[in-house]
């Protein structure tokens, strides 16, 4: 899944449920969260856990009750990875997101295909 660019968000804070988007430079970097005034997302200091699901996932939401019935995308033959077992998922993700920076760490360029 691409994380660059922009989509639909929905924070859960203090109790309630805030509709928001995400943005994220095309060239890597933080993903950022705004309201729908276009304000950054105001988060409460300690840890912030992110959930990430397709587009193709189901929301509904009576009352104080939300759902999310997460659904896989349907997988195109041009959108398959393949890494090699031994690599290291995080410095795959990392380069996979975020293409013009350099890896903060060390990789090995056989690791991607």
């Amino acid at each position: 899944m691409n994380l660059n660019g922009r989509g639909p968000a929905y924070v859960y804070r203090d109790g309630f449920a805030y509709e928001a988007e995400w943005i994220r430079p095309a060239d890597g970097g933080v993903l950022r969260l705004y309201d729908m005034n276009g304000q950054a997302f105001p988060l409460r200091p300690g840890q912030t856990w992110f959930e990430v699901v397709s587009t193709d996932t189901e929301l509904t939401h009576e009352g104080h009750y939300w759902y999310f019935l997460f659904h896989l995308p349907e997988l195109y033959p041009d959108q398959r990875y393949r890494i090699n077992p031994d690599a290291d998922p995080l410095t795959w993700f990392f380069r996979d997101q975020n293409p013009s920076l350099p890896w903060p760490g060390a990789w090995d360029e056989s690791d991607y295909q």
